[in-house]
């Protein structure tokens, strides 16, 4: 023992000599001696470069002696600026569990480079590694007679430490317990197979995905692992210390639940919130990534997607986009119809680019969930917007509606086919939006239109073809629905009209101006040639001295021989400046305060530097931004709230502060919204947790007191291994004490909460206010409203107007973004139809939703039902409204003879004719016609337009170009001529009797029947038009036959027992859904499956297909085909084809 070993070969000879003088022989002993082990030590929390120390101990408590590279022994071997400690520990042949330290030595004084903030910041805690020092350890490696080892410290290696059994001084007994620590925080953090006592590599080092590679080293999943750990610690307001205590909360209670290597749901979520502030910070370039490496592919590390392009066809969506090089991409499509399809995993290329195919429709919802580098599936599903509606386009301009705050990308093709540059325009707060074409630019053709979200996600891409101008009507300024003050620069309503291309000089615009009070103004202009020739016309109504509140035009354009369409408008004054913001707080990352509901607040430092702004306001009035890194105390700020018509309020001036307590954050433990709960939030958990921090810890004589509203509700907890830290469980008492289950808030209310350090003979000390609303019972809500039927029933006027039958929901109190309004409605023959929106901002503008069962949903006469279901987000509590009922007539009205603008709504420029019962001749215009033939043999000519043809007796009818559609009251024959369009043919209100049905040109055909049996006469008259295939869809509700002429048909039958008979040419059959009779005819005929739910045996030697959907009988069909299953395809005994 007396020894001082020198590293080597050593040998221990040895005998015994007795009294006698003689000796024994010589015994020896071979051994090697280490004389010392060297050791690299890194520390990383980002990289430290100063102020901390390390110390080393044993299982017994003792400290081991620490020599630094010049052999001196030293109390601390300090970390160089580079993060490293090289030292050396003097060998006395143990081997075992070391634990190494590294203590915090400068106070509050900074120590290492954070990621996400970009700033120095104090570890203000020691962190701790464990490790095993035995041969047998990978990190223990001789070199000839050296040996050297290396250990890494992060705020991992404290977690492990603090699962492990090591104390402060001390560590565990057992090298298995140490091992199993360090793989179970490795694998609850995304580094399963990951050795967290290695050194890492910061994602804000230039080491760090150097030379642009998409796969990640061990060393760099492990630095990506800490700035979402980073992120966290900018949520605690930079208190490392309070990270390492939520976490090894969560790690403990998973593992209590027998669930080691896990972090609970609460812990999940709050790793997924560090990583949205890592996400943050690296979109804005900030922090987290080396400015030297591109910002995508680094922000595509942390689970972010991009949807670069979307195209909707009849085969489904086509979805392009960025994601995680070779990572995975998830898939949610929700359909009103079938509900929820899970899709995927979907890899994505190795250049970060995906292309995904799925089927789905315009009408679904669909989620995409990426997944990070480190195999966690993240954040919140996104959702691509979806494709702008257009509502109207004409020769002056386009508009349409979306998502506030989108913008609409728009492309417009002249008749060469060349498009235009895009143009953009924002979608306003009320979703709407129009552009305006130049007055001397050329009129376009088809204009094309896109959504881009803010994070530059698109839509798909919808397109439509420029008609002839029409009626229409928006307010100067007003674009969003909205006109405010600086917008209104006169006591008057300046409303900008746009006349249809046949307008004359003579003719009258009147317009009708409803006000806010129930009151009504009216004005009257006769069109000069001027106003023809330039296509506009402006009119101006004087407005009342209380002129804000919504008002509703109704312009017509009357000439001397009759009316055209009434065009309906809404538009919201708003004059009135918000009431300036009021802030709560300005600390750390979030600034936070009060507001009027339905304003944003933008707040900007004193030279005018935008820091953020706001969320529009709920109706709490409650509005925050949260930053991407902590601002310094005594920031002078400016603040100004903006409204939704674009008021703004005087500017006032905040300061940020440092206070010596803090409410962080609230935690919500009750299903279904689990997860932290900010400033401002909603919860349905009457009994939250609440978390905060102390800038020093309380003294003796101090206490840290809660109170709800004012009133002071209890006492909070220190946490015994953070004396700056605290927490306190509000609704825990019984009822009807002060700390009993919280009650739902009024509707505009929220808690406000605020922590108080009390100490006797003291003035307290205050945190800020942290509101949080609790929701708890189901919405209430009224039944859906149908303004159509008004009378109790709903005729062929209304769907004409409105395209269906339109049904208004109000919004019930407490309504939030994210809910949802699901109507289910009724047939009479049982059927249902389901339609569901979720809330956005414009909803709450409005007050209510709007849906519209379409038309071609309304084929039955009779009592229809509407079942509405509102669920909130927040509970996942759904409230029932009342059932609504109204009737559909479906029997063609009679027509007054004198046409009235008040028949059409808003854009529709129409002709209403009523020929009476004699043989008449009726020609329509250029718009949207109403023309009733009535009985007699009569000729009817739609004209151009989509247009509504009413026809009895034995009639000619020819709808023009356009989507057009012809009802047949009582027939005895009808001759339909097609054009260019879809032309829809009803004859619902037929009653089982035969007829007669010749069919020629050129289009679409739908035809919907009910109790018709057709006689065979389907014919085609015009051999010019005999090489033009046709498509007919028949949707039957009974029996239904009919047969094929020489045309060369496509048919499609209906979800009934059909017979179809081809005609002479080669003829496109399907049966469709039931069993069905397919025949041929002449020439070589097909028909295939390709639309059936399942497999299907198709036999032409025995005739029958068979499958899920019903048995066929087919004859002469000499060309099949299959389903996308497994099928049985068989031949016949001639010269078939046969597809699989």
């Amino acid at each position: 023992k007396g020894l001082n070993p020198i590293g080597g070969a050593w040998k221990v000879e040895a005998r015994i000599d007795d009294s006698f003088g003689q000796s024994s022989a010589l015994s020896a002993f071979d051994f090697s001696v280490d004389a010392a082990i060297d050791v690299l030590l890194t520390v990383t929390a980002g990289p430290v470069s100063t102020g901390v120390g390390i110390r080393a101990f044993d299982t017994q408590g003792r400290p081991i002696r620490l020599y630094d590279t010049n052999d001196q022994l030293r109390d601390y071997i300090p970390v160089e600026t580079d993060g490293t400690a090289r030292f050396r520990i003097r060998n006395i042949g143990y081997t075992g569990p070391v634990m190494f330290r590294a203590v915090d030595l400068n106070g509050t004084a900074p120590n290492f480079d954070d990621e996400v903030s970009r700033e120095m910041r104090s570890l203000g805690v020691d962190l701790r590694a464990v490790e095993v020092i035995d041969a047998a350890n990978p990190k223990y490696r001789k070199v000839g007679d050296s040996v050297f080892f290396e250990v890494n410290l992060t705020p991992l290696t404290e977690l492990a430490a603090r699962l492990s059994g090591a104390t402060e001084t001390s560590a565990p007994a057992q090298g298995a317990s140490v091992i199993a620590a360090n793989q179970q925080v490795a694998k609850a953090f995304g580094l399963e197979g990951v050795s967290i006592t290695d050194r890492p590599v910061a994602t804000n080092s230039p080491q760090f995905m150097a030379g642009n590679r998409t796969v990640l080293t061990d060393a760099e999943k492990y630095g990506l692992a800490l700035a979402k750990l980073s992120g966290v610690d900018s949520l605690n307001n930079g208190r490392l210390s309070d990270t390492l205590e939520q976490f090894e909360r969560s790690l403990k209670e998973s593992a209590a639940s027998s669930k080691p290597g896990e972090l609970s749901a609460l812990g999940r979520d709050l790793l997924d919130q560090g990583r949205d502030v890592a996400l943050a910070a690296a979109k804005e370039g900030t922090g987290t990534f080396v400015s030297a490496t591109p910002a995508m592919p680094m922000r595509t590390l942390l689970g972010e997607l991009r949807i670069d392009s979307q195209t909707l066809d009849d085969g489904g969506l086509t979805i392009k986009g960025l994601a995680l090089p070779n990572g995975k991409v998830l898939l949610d499509v929700i359909s009103p119809e079938s509900g929820s399809r899970k899709l995927g995993p979907f890899t994505v290329d190795a250049d970060g680019s995906f292309n995904i195919r799925v089927p789905a429709k315009a009408i679904d919802t669909v989620l995409i969930t990426s997944v990070d580098a480190l195999g966690a599936v993240v954040g919140e599903p996104l959702q691509a917007p979806s494709a702008p509606k257009l509502l109207t386009t004409s020769l002056t301009q386009v508009q349409g509606s979306g998502t506030p705050g989108d913008r609409v990308e728009l492309r417009f093709l002249d008749n060469g086919g060349t498009r235009s540059e895009p143009v953009i325009v924002t979608i306003g707060e009320t979703g709407q939006w129009l552009y305006a074409f130049p007055s001397q630019a050329p009129s376009p053709l088809k204009v094309e239109a896109r959504t881009i979200d803010p994070e530059g996600n698109v839509s798909w891409m919808t397109e439509k073809a420029v008609g002839q101008p029409l009626l229409g009507l928006f307010a100067t300024g007003g674009l969003d629905g909205y006109l405010n003050a600086g917008e209104m620069l006169t006591s008057k309503l300046n409303l900008e009209v746009t006349l249809p291309v046949d307008a004359l000089p003579g003719d009258i615009v009147r317009s009708v101006l409803t006000r806010p009070d129930g009151g009504e103004s009216m004005i009257s202009i006769t069109l000069r040639p001027a106003d023809v020739v330039n296509k506009r016309l402006s009119v101006e109504f004087p407005l009342p001295a209380t002129g804000d509140g919504a008002y509703e035009t109704a312009t017509t354009l009357r000439s001397p021989d009759g009316g055209t369409a009434a065009l309906r408008s809404m538009l919201v004054v708003d004059t009135v400046a918000p009431v300036a913001p009021v802030l709560d707080s300005a600390s750390g990352l979030w600034l936070t305060g009060r507001t009027e509901p339905g304003a944003k607040v933008e707040v900007r430092t004193a030279d005018s530097k935008l820091l953020g702004v706001s969320e529009v306001a709920g109706r709490e009035g409650l509005w925050a931004i949260r930053l991407d890194k902590p601002i310094a105390p005594a920031t002078e700020l400016k603040l100004q709230a903006t409204d939704l018509a674009g008021n703004k309020s005087v500017t006032v001036p905040g300061v940020s502060t440092a206070p010596d307590v803090s409410i962080l954050m609230a935690v919500d433990d009750d299903a279904p919204s689990v997860g932290l709960l900010f400033f401002g939030a909603r919860t349905d958990d009457v009994s939250p947790l609440f978390v905060g921090t102390l800038r020093q810890p309380l003294k003796a004589t101090e206490q840290l007191v809660i109170y709800r509203d004012s009133v002071a509700v209890g006492t909070a907890a220190i946490d015994q291994n953070n004396a700056t830290s605290w927490s306190f469980q509000d609704g825990t008492g019984p009822s009807g004490s002060l700390r009993a289950p919280l009650v739902q808030n009024p509707d505009g209310a929220s808690y406000a909460y605020i922590a108080k350090i009390e100490e006797k003979g003291y003035a307290p000390r205050a945190s800020a206010p942290f509101h949080l609303a609790v929701f708890s019972a189901a919405p209430a809500i009224s039944g859906a409203a149908v303004p159509a039927a008004a009378g109790g029933g709903v005729d062929w006027t209304d769907l004409s107007e409105q395209g269906g039958v339109r049904l208004v929901l109000r919004l019930p109190d407490r309504a939030a973004v994210g809910d949802r309004y699901t109507s289910v409605i009724g047939n009479p023959l049982g059927e249902s139809l389901t339609l569901t929106n979720l809330i956005n901002e414009s909803h709450l503008g409005a007050g209510n939703v709007v849906q519209v069962i379409p038309r071609n949903w309304l084929i039955h006469a009779g009592q229809y039902q509407v079942d509405s279901t509102y669920t909130s987000a927040v509970t996942g509590l759904a409230g029932q409204g009342s059932q609504t009922r109204f009737s559909l007539n479906l029997t063609p009205i009679a027509v007054r003879e004198t046409p009235l603008d008040d028949l059409l709504v808003a854009g529709d420029l129409a002709v209403t004719y009523n020929s009476g019962d004699g043989n008449d001749t009726l020609i329509g215009g250029i718009g949207n016609d109403i023309l009733n033939a009535g009985a007699g043999n009569d000729s009817v000519n739609g004209g151009a337009g989509n247009d509504i043809i009413y026809g009895d007796g034995a009639d000619l009818l020819f709808g023009g170009a356009g989507d057009d559609r012809f009802t047949m009251g009582n027939p005895t024959g009808v001759i339909l001529r097609g054009n260019e369009g879809t032309n829809t043919l009803d004859m619902t209100p037929i009653t089982r009797q035969p007829i007669v049905l010749k069919l020629f040109g050129q289009g679409e055909f739908k035809v919907y029947v009910s109790d018709v049996q057709f006689a065979p006469g389907y014919e085609v008259i015009e051999a010019e038009l005999a090489n033009t295939p046709w498509k007919l869809t028949v949707s039957g509700f009974e029996v239904t036959e009919f047969a094929l002429g020489a045309q060369p048909w496509t048919v499609l039958g209906s979800r009934f027992d059909d017979k179809i008979t081809g005609g002479s040419n080669d003829d496109t059959l399907f049966g469709a859904l039931g069993n069905d009779t397919v025949n041929g005819g002449a020439g070589n005929d097909q028909t295939d499956y390709r639309d059936a739910s399942g497999a299907v045996d198709v036999n032409l030697l025995t005739g029958l297909a068979t499958g899920s959907e019903g048995t066929d009988t087919l004859i002469s069909i000499e060309k099949i085909g299959g389903s996308a299953f497994n099928d049985t395809l068989t031949s016949g005994a001639g010269n078939d084809t046969v597809m699989g």
